[in-house]
């Protein structure tokens, strides 16, 4: 039997800290005992019925994915929002172990995480060759603060599938089998299934670094393109890739056109400025001082997307280092010298420079026209993107770094950690949080009324609102009547129809009424609720 060396177990080693600090990261919003889910009372617990919703199609419960009993009686409800399919399954999962709905919405949250952690590895660790550099970009992709931001936003955590699109490109490129163009164009349209914003932004830079490499490669591909065999089956691949992804948009495409786009004017002060890029949330332990950087931008909130110190430095270092080969080139041993490498961190910089603006100008305006683009009202998620490239930075600065210091890689390794902790590090009483029993005593308290009503009875939360604003009342009522097996007329998602918009903010009667202005035989068979 092989001997394990010390340099293996090391390395495995290393991977496991990688898993710890991205549990450390996670459970420092949940809680130990997961006594918090991440975000609000609003798009988190609106996430959490979606994911319920997608477990109740897979399990056979529900006969089709985009009708769900909320905001009724309106047809194809779920696309007026992202699905959640693709991640759906792991949900299910821990539905499956009997884990309640909001302690499985919590589980999938670490699972998100951890699956972009190993997966951004698993690709870095493939283009860099490197397990402690891996490990340390994985962190950056998977932990980073900027992703304290997100955080109200769960459809933005599935981010794994981005990592694995570009590693499959980049396999294509190396071998130009049409097998690795299929999975590269599958993890993009996967990504879509994933979350409908990400699908978008990552389609961005998938297609630059698929035309940059089909341009490296051009006198190759010229040959290939001969062979009927290898055309017929990258076309074949690419037409069961839009065949899945048209399975997915087609709904969106008609519910686009009873709610309409965008204008450009409207989402222009959601796309990323250069201060953005140096604007951090509060509670920080390292960059609180950057917390007011961003004052004065509209939507602030979401402008928080500094990805840390550590990534910053690797990333300009890289340009410096860039600027400075093209007039002395020095000899850097490889530190800067994979073509591959290069494509990718080009990439990054031109979209990083299309989803920014300056002043008045953005060269998003440019891709805001692409369709499907118009719908997207919230341009800083793409640093979710983003990651990905400045992980690369990371990982090529601190790789050249173990290949100098290889007799105390390991010590080093663990040093980079802790710097990549006290980078990222926030208090957990400044994250943004919610406490799960309180919202689980509401719900409950609800479902108890509903007892007594038969299956498939319609209601209409209708309380004293008090406490909390009406969206929350909404998602009770929606959650209350989800697991009673019942419909009601209340709802939460992106948008609505214009006759809703009075029973969004006012649950009474007289904006029931004018929801249910179309439907008069409903109205009365709806069962008020106080």
């Amino acid at each position: 039997m092989k001997k394990v060396t010390i340099v293996e177990i090391q390395k495995i080693a290393a991977f496991l800290i990688g898993v710890i600090v991205v549990l450390w990261f996670t459970l420092n919003i949940t809680g130990v005992n997961l006594e918090y889910f991440p975000g609000d009372e609003g798009d988190a617990r609106f996430n959490t019925y979606i994911l319920e919703h997608g477990h109740q199609f897979l399990s056979g419960n529900q006969d089709d994915l985009w009708e769900a009993p909320f905001m009724y009686p309106e047809a194809s409800v779920i696309s007026y929002s992202d699905n959640l399919i693709g991640s759906a399954p792991i949900y299910s999962f821990f539905r499956v172990l009997n884990f309640d709905r909001e302690t499985s919405f919590q589980l999938w949250f670490i699972a998100m995480f951890l699956l972009s952690y190993v997966c951004c590895y698993l690709f870095l660790k493939a283009q860099i060759k490197h397990v402690y550099a891996a490990v340390l970009g994985a962190l950056i992709f998977s932990i980073s603060m900027a992703l304290q931001s997100q955080m109200t936003h769960a459809q933005v955590f599935p981010t794994f599938p981005i990592p694995l699109a570009f590693w499959m490109l980049s396999l294509f490129f190396e071998r130009l089998r049409p097998l690795f163009l299929f999975l590269a164009v599958l993890f993009l349209v996967y990504q879509f299934y994933c979350g409908i914003y990400l699908g978008f932004f990552l389609s961005i830079p998938f297609s630059i670094y698929l035309v940059l490499g089909l341009y490296k490669h051009r006198s190759v591909l010229a040959i290939k393109i001969k062979s009927i065999k290898w055309i017929g089956t990258v076309f074949l691949g690419l037409m069961v890739n839009i065949f899945l992804l048209m399975l997915l948009m087609l709904p969106y495409v008609a519910r686009s056109k009873t709610v309409g786009s965008q204008n450009y004017d409207s989402v222009f002060q959601s796309i990323p400025t250069i201060r953005s890029f140096f604007y951090s949330q509060d509670g920080t332990w390292l960059w609180s001082f950057l917390k007011t950087t961003g004052n004065g931008i509209a939507a602030q909130w979401d402008h928080q997307i500094f990805v840390g110190g550590l990534p910053v430095i690797a990333a300009l270092l890289l340009f410096f280092v860039w600027i400075l080969s093209k007039y002395s080139k020095p000899n850097f041993k490889g530190f800067y010298q994979n073509s591959d490498l290069n494509r990718l961190l080009f990439t990054g910089l031109i979209t990083i420079l299309i989803f920014v603006r300056i002043g008045e100008y953005s060269l998003y305006q440019l891709i805001w026209k692409l369709p499907g683009f118009t719908s997207l009202r919230s341009i800083t998620r793409v640093v979710n993107v983003e990651l990905l490239f400045f992980s690369v930075a990371l990982t090529i600065v601190v790789a050249a770094l173990f290949n100098k210091f290889q007799k105390q890689s390991f010590l080093l390794f663990l040093a980079l950690v802790a710097m990549v902790i006290m980078d990222n590090g926030h208090y957990a009483l400044k994250t943004y949080r919610t406490e799960k029993l309180s919202s689980q005593i509401r719900v409950q308290s609800l479902s108890n009324k509903l007892k007594s009503l038969a299956p498939n009875s319609v209601i209409s939360y209708e309380p004293e609102m008090d406490d909390f604003p009406a969206y929350v009342y909404q998602i009770d009522a929606m959650l209350a009547t989800q697991s009673m097996g019942l419909k009601t007329i209340n709802a939460y998602t992106a948008t609505s129809p214009a006759r809703y918009n009075n029973y969004w903010w006012n649950l009474n009667e007289s904006s029931r009424l004018e929801w249910l202005d179309s439907h008069p035989e409903m109205q009365d068979s709806i069962y008020v609720i106080h």
